[in-house]
């Protein structure tokens, strides 16, 4: 956003980047956005898909989905650009449709109030009184994943991020932005669903479709442990991770 900033930003990591033996990206999309701006040495770059989740600690766990509500979370700092709003606009549309009933949105997160993008006092506090739980911390977060049946999120742009790897762990299937970073922790119509941000209705339709066909959520969450948390986890991550430490 500082575009006054970006050329000597860019000039800055240049360098850096032409001193350094590797550079390391967890998403493509960020690798090639350093290849085509910056113009640097394609041997250079590495990718490193993500930061593992622990399957051993996140598995599958105790969960009805026989009945509703239908039970929907967001695990992230609060920030606006972490999709807090769609999250909120999402439930507000339920509640204007008169479906508010058959779901139970909860947000976990603690405000960040040092952030240009941060949530205030006031912001969060309005959330809750909307109808939407509100977690502020918690050193058992698995627990809050074996409560929930969806990870909504809808964040602008992630490096890899942790909510994804860990409800995927838990046999979550996720609906969330078609961002860089998100993206490719989603198998569209597998592990969930991809959606452009601010799309609300589109959301909605998705939790309707798994609202009426609740083995699609089963489905979509074996999927999910499968094709992204095994993929992308703890001990593979840290496999990947020391053989590209070899191989430089």
């Amino acid at each position: 956003k500082a575009k006054y900033l970006r050329g000597v930003i860019a000039s800055v990591m240049r360098r850096a980047g032409l001193r350094a033996n590797n550079i390391f990206f967890q998403n493509p999309d960020d690798m090639n956005l350093f290849r085509s701006l910056l113009k640097l040495p394609n041997h250079k770059m590495r990718m490193f898909r993500s930061p593992g989740v622990d399957t051993d600690r996140f598995k599958l766990p105790d969960r009805d989905l026989a009945e509703e509500p239908i039970k929907v979370l967001l695990v992230a700092r609060l920030l606006w650009q972490k999709g807090v709003d769609d999250f909120c606009e999402t439930y507000s549309r339920l509640k204007e449709l008169g479906l508010s009933d058959h779901y139970r949105f909860t947000l976990v997160g603690e405000l960040d109030l040092d952030h240009p993008d941060r949530l205030t006092n006031a912001d969060a506090e309005k959330i809750a009184k909307s109808g939407i739980s509100w977690i502020r911390w918690t050193d058992r977060i698995e627990d809050i994943y074996a409560a929930n049946d969806i990870l909504l999120f809808m964040s602008k742009r992630e490096g890899g991020p942790r909510a994804i790897l860990e409800a995927s762990a838990m046999y979550m299937p996720t609906i969330g932005s078609d961002c860089v970073g998100v993206r490719e922790l989603i198998n569209d119509g597998i592990t969930g669903f991809l959606v452009q941000l601010g799309d609300v209705e589109k959301i909605v339709g998705y939790l309707e479709a798994y609202r009426k066909d609740l083995g699609m959520i089963k489905v979509h969450g074996v999927s999910a442990r499968k094709e992204i948390a095994e993929k992308f986890s703890l001990k593979n991550a840290t496999k990947a991770q020391l053989e590209m430490y070899k191989s430089v």
